[in-house]
């Protein structure tokens, strides 16, 4: 079965904000390739919400909450052949995400099939077909034209799947994680569930716990 693909470049160079603070305008460095975007947990969740090592709240719908995403991962569709993306566009992705984010948390599943039936009209996807040339061996992918249609065909497969979301355990750690059937983690409630986004945080965390234990 085919599955979705999406490598999305972002700009070496970073992104900054014009003097009107209406568009964000990449530096025009090399593009630097990202790893496949369905690989990263939680992207509309990215979206919707900002998050530090020490606090966590929804993104602002305004040039900061739009200028630290793209920051972090890049245009969401428009800016990518002319090198910049209006504010305006993506404030208004990142309500739409907050809004999805809401309505999942509420497991509203109404108005989630009601979004999905409204947004998911304007999701285009593409074929792409690779021949390894080893043998007879190839592989068909489905990819999204832009990073916001992955971002919420993302969304919609995660809800299908009943992914669910839960924050590091390690003290000023701001990731998220996947549990839940087929992300290989069970529910954090459950017995085994894991608690840490990585291995190396779960490593960091025990060290800690040590480090205070002897004191």
């Amino acid at each position: 079965m085919a599955r979705l693909q999406l490598f999305w470049p972002k700009d070496s160079d970073g992104y900054r904000l014009d003097d009107t603070e209406t568009w964000i305008v990449a530096n025009q460095g090399e593009p630097l390739p990202m790893k496949d975007c369905f690989l990263i947990p939680g992207l509309y969740r990215r979206l919707a919400e900002l998050r530090t090592a020490r606090s966590r709240r929804p993104r602002p719908a305004n040039a900061e909450g739009a200028l630290d995403f793209v920051e972090n991962y890049g245009f969401l569709g428009e800016g990518l052949q002319d090198g910049r993306e209006s504010v305006d566009f993506i404030a208004h992705e990142i309500r739409v995400a907050r809004g999805l984010a809401r309505a999942i948390d509420r497991k509203d599943w109404i108005n989630i099939q009601r979004w999905a039936i409204v947004n998911s009209k304007g999701i285009r996807l593409y074929p792409e077909f690779y021949y390894s040339g080893n043998g007879d061996r190839s592989e068909l992918f489905f990819g999204p034209n832009r990073l916001i249609d992955a971002i919420y065909l993302q969304a919609l497969q995660e809800v299908a799947h009943a992914t669910q979301f839960e924050t590091c355990d390690r003290p000023g750690c701001p990731e998220w994680f996947a549990v839940g059937p087929g992300t290989g983690r069970a529910r954090v409630n459950r017995p085994g569930g894991a608690r840490y986004c990585s291995p190396t945080c779960q490593r960091a965390h025990a060290y800690m716990k040590k480090k205070g234990a002897s004191k």
